[in-house]
C-alpha cells in the first residue's frame, strides 16, 4: 500500500513499504518504528533459524514473523490442520 491522505476520514495513511526501508518515520507527533527479529540481540540463533525454515512450509507466516511484513496469519488453520467441532475442546487446546 502506498501512503496517501484519506480526505474522507481526515487522516494520513502510512506507506508500509517506506517504513520497511526507513525503519523509523515521524509524522506530526507520532513515531512509527519497524523492527524484525534480527534487531533483537537476545533472540537465540536457533529461534531465528526456525523462522528461516518457515519459508519452506508456511510462506505467509514467514513473511509476517521473519520479514516483519504487515499482515495476519491464522495459527489455527494453515492448510494442514484445522480446528473442527470434533477436535476443539478445552483439553485439546491445553486449557
Amino acid at each position: 500500500m502506498k501512503g496517501y491522505y484519506d480526505e474522507e476520514n481526515n487522516k494520513k495513511i502510512l506507506d508500509d513499504e517506506k517504513l520497511y526501508i526507513e525503519r523509523i518515520i515521524k509524522t506530526n507527533n507520532t513515531y512509527y518504528h519497524h523492527s524484525i527479529c534480527d534487531d533483537n540481540y537476545f533472540l537465540p540463533q536457533d529461534y531465528i533459524k526456525e523462522l528461516d525454515n518457515m519459508k519452506e512450509y508456511d510462506p505467509d507466516l514467514y513473511r509476517v514473523a521473519r520479514q516483519g511484513r504487515f499482515g495476519s496469519f491464522n495459527p489455527c488453520f494453515n492448510g494442514t490442520y484445522s480446528l473442527t467441532k470434533s477436535n476443539l475442546s478445552p483439553n485439546s487446546l491445553g486449557i
